[in-house]
């Protein structure tokens, strides 16, 4: 039997699906150390396709050094996603917009992820 929790991830997926769109989330992995000659190895690109909802930030979060004017809330569907986006991964829309990940916050009540909640910067 299905969690409470997890009933409400199908249930926000299933509306971010509906209102929102399919985005591309891509994190840029650092290449393995390699002691004997003092390099890392090729940067790997990670890239995942949740769908998601973009939306404006309240004027009274806008403090000008953490959040900024232009800023903008990400809410995007976590339901079969094996990564969470962090911090400095890129956020590529079907228009090809492309923005950064500022600040994410996962909604976890009781530890279980229903949907994440970003701060996205464009650039």
């Amino acid at each position: 039997m299905a969690s409470f929790y997890g009933r409400m991830r199908k249930a926000a997926s299933k509306l971010l699906g509906k209102f929102g769109e399919k985005i591309t989330i891509q994190r840029i992995v650092q290449g393995e150390y390699d002691p004997e000659t003092g390099e890392y190895g090729a940067e790997e690109t990670l890239e995942w396709e949740p769908y998601a909802l973009k939306t404006s930030i309240s004027l009274n979060d806008i403090d000008g050094t953490r959040i900024e004017a232009g800023d903008m809330v990400l809410l995007v569907s976590m339901e079969n996603q094996t990564s969470k986006p962090e911090i400095g991964d890129f956020v590529i829309f079907p228009n090809g917009e492309t923005w950064k990940i500022i600040q994410p916050m996962p909604v976890e009540p009781a530890s279980e992820t229903v949907l994440l909640k970003a701060v996205i910067r464009k650039g």
